[in-house]
């Protein structure tokens, strides 16, 4: 009865749940892949950095202050064709109300990260 209850006020909860704009530093390192073209991972970092700072996630207008702060650090080992392998780390913080101090929310490893990229494609 009282994991029902859990179960109820979380989906209830889940509907007043809001997205907010993100202030978000993305890196690609791909010391790790010898002798390749070095401008996709470039182009790479620059597309991301892009979409993930400029996306509206929702609807209201958030000062740059407001946003959350967030780093994703992509480490690339292995690409074949547009196939890529790696790790991501992905850390974010939150500013304080009134401060100039951010609180860390979330630090996530994961260390078996794949995805397909091709340059200049959005």
């Amino acid at each position: 009865m009282f994991r029902t209850i859990q179960i109820l006020i979380c989906i209830l909860l889940a509907g007043h749940l809001n997205a907010q704009e993100l202030n978000c530093t993305i890196t690609v390192n791909a010391d790790k892949i010898p002798g390749s073209n070095k401008q996709v991972f470039s182009t790479l970092e620059t597309a991301l950095n892009e979409f993930v700072n400029q996306k509206r996630w929702s609807n209201y207008n958030y000062k740059v202050q407001e946003r959350i702060s967030c780093n994703f650090t992509l480490t690339i080992l292995e690409h074949s064709g547009g196939d890529y392998r790696g790790h991501i780390q992905i850390q974010s913080s939150r500013p304080v109300y009134n401060s100039s101090y951010l609180t860390p929310v979330f630090n996530f490893k994961d260390d078996n990260f794949s995805f397909r990229y091709t340059e200049f494609e959005p």
